[in-house]
């Protein structure tokens, strides 16, 4: 290289040094102006905050918004997909869920009947929680004893048991607490209620129904639960719905009717059903609590199918299952409603079906491995479990799963007990 090009060469770094001189004066004075604008900008913030003219939570609002909005332009996001439909993709809600956090996600279920559904899933898959199984009956003999099983290690643990033995009961979890109503006590069904806290495995009683029923079924809407039907002392299918409000004073005749001892919360009437149904499977899905088959005043099975929006107070029609079933069991997964088993007269059942609201069909299920009526199901991290009832010979203890994913059933650990009209229920975390 000569001297002329060396020289050139010399003069081009050195403007380029100048350059960079003046540029970092002027970096130099923008972080100074910055750093007054800033601390302006807090003082201003502070002077209103005082004065009472400015809500500190509203302006962190307006403050996201705009950085989100100024992130959004930089990386030239667009986002034209609903939450629900992000929710949607199960892989993806697993990792939300995993970030936010269960208070988070358990929160955006009282947010929107559409967003529930997949985040509940998450909610399971994130913390399966236990499964339990309460009462039920062995030959002749009504339990009280109670079982749980804990699906990351497929272990039964004996809980202590109930105040009272109750053959086809039924149960709901409210906050926590974990709610067993009714059922067969010995000479004739009963209205008595008792409450499990899973935290200090104490039993309690709680406000009767209004109704003595054995045979019914119950789901848990809002805080609130429903029992739905079931028999009377005669032996009569009932279509009487009443709902449990554990937040309510009992009113002035649920106290007059109330047991010594037993805790505050209040019963009331809910619209009928338009069946009378004894032995019906009933689920919560959606916000919408579902009721299906059972038997009618003849004792025939019934195939037909409705569901309640509490909120909105009035039954709607479903169309029917493909098989009449009584002593049946329900649960969802999936946003989808799952019957299992059931009897139709004196043949026990091993199908299944499930429904699909959104194109509201019912779809047949491959068949279970054994035959179950006045079985017990829930729905644990996506997957239906089924436990005991009757084969129309034995009271039974197997178990049985099925996963949505693989179209499989497959047997899970058998109970301590055998139990057939028992009540099953999950608890997360």
């Amino acid at each position: 290289m000569g001297d002329a090009e060396m020289r050139h060469l010399r003069n081009i770094v050195e403007e380029q040094q100048g350059a960079i001189c003046v540029l970092q004066e002027k970096l130099s004075l923008f972080g100074v102006q910055s750093q007054q604008q800033k601390s302006e900008v807090a003082a201003l913030r502070d002077c209103l905050l005082s004065k009472g003219l400015l809500d500190f939570e509203g302006f962190q609002v307006h403050l996201h918004r705009h950085r989100f909005a100024a992130a959004r332009a930089m990386h030239r996001l667009s986002l034209d997909a609903h939450l629900d439909m992000v929710l949607g993709d199960k892989a993806v809600a697993l990792v939300v869920g995993h970030f936010a956090g269960r208070s988070a996600m358990q929160a955006l279920t009282k947010v929107s009947t559409v967003i529930s559904p997949p985040v509940q899933d998450i909610l399971s898959s994130l913390c399966p929680g236990h499964m339990y199984v309460c009462g039920g009956f062995e030959g002749n003999l009504a339990l009280n004893s109670v079982e749980r099983l804990d699906p990351s290690t497929g272990v039964w643990e004996a809980l202590p048991p109930m105040r009272a033995s109750r053959q086809y009961t039924c149960a709901g979890v409210v906050s926590g607490m974990i709610y067993v109503c009714g059922g067969w006590g010995g000479p004739q069904p009963v209205r008595s209620v008792e409450r499990f806290d899973p935290h200090s495995s104490q039993w309690e009683s709680v406000s009767p129904m209004l109704v003595a029923r054995w045979g019914a079924s119950a789901g848990v809407v809002a805080g609130k639960l429903f029992v739905c039907g079931g028999l009377d002392e005669s032996r009569q299918p009932l279509s009487s719905v009443e709902c449990f409000d554990p937040g309510v004073g009992a009113s002035r005749n649920r106290q007059k009717a109330g047991s010594p001892g037993s805790t505050q919360g209040g019963w009331d009437v809910v619209l009928p059903m338009s069946e009378r149904r004894g032995w019906p499977a009933a689920c919560v899905l959606g916000g919408w609590l579902y009721v299906c088959g059972g038997r009618d005043e003849q004792r025939e099975p019934l195939n037909s199918a409705e569901r309640l929006r509490p909120c909105v107070g009035a039954w709607e029609h479903l169309q029917p299952m493909a098989e009449q079933r009584a002593g049946a069991a329900a649960a969802a997964a999936g946003r989808k409603l799952y019957v299992c088993g059931g009897s139709f007269g004196s043949q026990m059942l091993n199908s299944a079906e499930r429904f699909d609201p959104k194109a509201c069909i019912w779809e047949t299920l491959p068949l279970m491995a054994v035959r179950r009526a006045y079985l017990s199901a829930v729905a644990v991290s996506g997957v239906i479990n089924v436990f005991g009832g009757s084969d129309g010979t034995n009271c039974l203890g197997s178990a049985e799963k099925f996963d949505p994913d693989h179209g499989l059933w497959s047997f899970t650990p058998t109970m301590s007990e055998k139990r057939s009209g028992a009540a099953a229920i999950a608890v997360l975390g």
